[in-house]
């Protein structure tokens, strides 16, 4: 898996939000979602900890629990991490985001 950047374009913040994340092949089936919870979110990306592995494959979609909303986004995964307690470390980099999806997170950030 690729090296994450050190450089941000975008401040992160410590938020709790609840989110499912949904893998996709290369030839754009649908695999099993996976819930988890966000342990930091910026207007580029979102660090996420999740139950177990799943595979991932890319496109990745990310759906946020944010105030009375949820916000459904496209994403890639930029590194993951297991942890000593088997949870799942996830980064993810937004893909394109819209306006609209931005103001949503902007709520939080």
């Amino acid at each position: 898996m690729k090296a994450m950047s050190k450089t941000r374009k975008s401040q992160r913040v410590a938020k709790l939000l609840f989110t499912e994340v949904t893998p996709f092949t290369e030839g754009g089936a649908q695999g099993t979602p996976s819930m988890g919870r966000s342990l930091n979110v910026s207007e580029g990306g979102i660090l996420m900890e999740l139950p177990a592995a799943m595979p991932f494959e890319i496109p990745i979609n990310v759906a946020l629990g944010i105030e009375d909303d949820v916000v459904r986004m496209k994403g890639k995964l930029a590194h993951y991490h297991k942890n000593d307690d088997g949870t799942i470390e996830i980064g993810v980099e937004f893909v394109n985001p819209s306006e609209k999806e931005l103001e949503l997170v902007r709520k939080v950030v």
